[in-house]
């Protein structure tokens, strides 16, 4: 295998338990629904970069190449649309800017608008963009933007210790995932695939979350019932 398949692989696989710890945990909340179809994009993202990366498609690079920035836009809205489930009640999630800037990107991406240049040599895969990428990054940035502005703004007057931990947590996973995608914009990323290493990390980051927060509330519990 490609070395540099390696990354998108095991990020995959450690996407895979925190899906089904999820999956099974009850009382089911619509946060929940958010959280899962984020995985499974991610999961998904991460196992067409696999295919490319090992040279799947040997005479058509370019079809994997788009269905790459498809589902990783898919990703990154479906992240917001997760993370801005936290947002104060009265504060704007921008909805209908998450889910335009996906449909425009999907579009510009289908119809050939953003290009790339998909090269191999000697087993590596390079995977170069085009300047009109810039039309693809941009609104995720600014989606990120957002939740860093709406979640410092609400960690300065949380007094829920939990609540605090998981907005901590959900802002250094949006901050990996937005370092990631600038980095590889950078020469090294051509080849590197800096953003999935990013996703493994943030697939151990929300897996911790997860397992913690289960934690607390069986903690909870226990305190109720011995109470």
């Amino acid at each position: 295998m490609n070395v540099y398949a390696i990354a998108p692989l095991i990020a995959v696989i450690a996407y895979i338990p925190l899906l089904i710890t999820t999956a099974f945990s009850r009382p089911w909340q619509k946060r929940y629904t958010l959280f899962v179809l984020f995985i499974i994009a991610a999961i998904i993202w991460s196992t067409i970069d696999i295919f490319l990366r090992i040279d799947f498609f040997p005479n058509n690079e370019y079809i994997p190449f788009k269905l790459i920035v498809i589902s990783y836009s898919f990703m990154v809205v479906q992240l917001h649309l997760f993370t801005s489930s936290f947002f104060p009640k009265g504060v704007g999630r921008w909805l209908p800017f998450s889910y335009g800037s996906f449909i425009f990107i999907a579009l510009i991406v289908g119809l050939g608008y953003i290009s790339g240049d998909v090269t191999g040599s000697n087993g590596i895969i390079d995977v170069g963009y085009t300047w009109q990428i810039i039309f693809v990054f941009v609104p995720l940035i600014i989606l990120a933007a957002r939740n860093y502005y709406v979640f410092i703004k609400m960690s300065k007057h949380l007094n829920n210790p939990v609540l605090y931990n998981q907005v901590i947590t959900l802002l250094i996973a949006i901050g990996v995932i937005t370092t990631s995608t600038i980095a590889s914009l950078f020469p090294a990323g051509d080849a590197f695939p800096i953003p999935h290493y990013g996703s493994l990390i943030n697939a151990f980051i929300l897996s911790y979350a997860v397992i913690r927060h289960q934690l607390v509330d069986i903690k909870i519990v226990i305190m109720r019932s011995t109470a």
